[in-house]
């Protein structure tokens, strides 16, 4: 595959918000529990697709919250045979990364982290500050089509450290928000 086809084959694309996106979710939430039992212990849908309304990557991310990161061989295989490629922690330490799909964009990414661990916390506090914060959400809606049009869509890589920034203010945010709740009552 020549430099231009990898490129277009890693352009990032993000699309209207698409109502299906959680019933995607939900089918295939059972599977990948059931795939990585007894090692899980809950599942969750996160990520922009996990956002009423707001645009994405035509990808489901799914957090799994695991007793432990020791992925045993049967794990991997049981994952293997959904169609799930397995990519260490890809950059996030703490994390055990599994895709599914065989071109850009994947229709699915499996999140492994341990369960209440801090990974486990940030993943759906950003998920949830996002469906509370409509005005956030747009924000950061608006910061990937940004992001996307700016850099040509070619680089993944740039794409997810252009939201890191946007996201850590928001987990802060979020973080800050609890304290006064906790405070408060």
């Amino acid at each position: 595959m020549g430099e231009g086809a990898v490129a277009a084959a890693r352009r990032v694309r993000i699309i209207g918000y698409d109502a299906s996106w959680p019933a995607r979710y939900e089918n295939e939430a059972p599977a990948v529990m059931g795939a990585l039992e007894p090692l899980a212990i809950e599942i969750q849908h996160i990520g922009s697709t996990s956002v009423p309304g707001l645009a994405a990557k035509p990808t489901i991310d799914i957090l799994v919250g695991a007793r432990s990161l020791e992925l045993d061989d049967e794990a991997v295989a049981r994952l293997f045979e959904l169609g799930y490629e397995y990519r260490g922690e890809m950059g996030v330490l703490g994390r055990r990364y599994f895709r599914k799909g065989r071109s850009y964009p994947r229709a699915f990414n499996v999140h492994l982290v341990v369960w209440r661990g801090a990974l486990w916390d940030d993943y759906l506090a950003f998920r949830d500050d996002l469906r509370a914060h409509p005005q956030r959400a747009r924000r950061y809606m608006d910061l990937k089509r940004q992001l996307v049009s700016t850099a040509g869509g070619d680089e993944l890589a740039a794409y997810a450290e252009g939201k890191a920034a946007f996201i850590a203010k928001a987990l802060r945010s979020a973080g800050e928000e609890a304290a006064r709740r906790s405070r408060a009552g």
